[in-house]
């Protein structure tokens, strides 16, 4: 518990800049002492979320939509702009 950003911010950001679908599974409850706090999140490569657990066991099931179901002007540059060395 305590990491909610993970979810809400890395995960997405991490899916756009990769240009990615971004599966984020967390456990939840307690165990040997530590609080879990869930937050499990499927995150398109538009940083859009198709799928989101709250605190609870939950099971996310999502159809992927393939490269055309995204807008390509959400999507992140990084990538396309390498350069190879050498």
């Amino acid at each position: 518990a305590g990491f909610g950003h993970v979810p809400r911010v890395l995960v997405p950001a991490r899916a756009h800049e990769n240009g990615l679908v971004v599966a984020y599974a967390n456990y939840c409850g307690w165990e040997a002492g530590l609080a879990f706090g869930g937050g499990s999140v499927i995150v398109g490569p538009d940083a859009r979320v198709l799928a989101e657990a709250g605190t609870a066991e939950t099971l996310l099931l999502v159809d992927v939509p393939g490269p055309e179901g995204f807008a390509p002007e959400g999507m992140a540059t990084q990538l396309r702009d390498l350069r190879t060395v050498g």
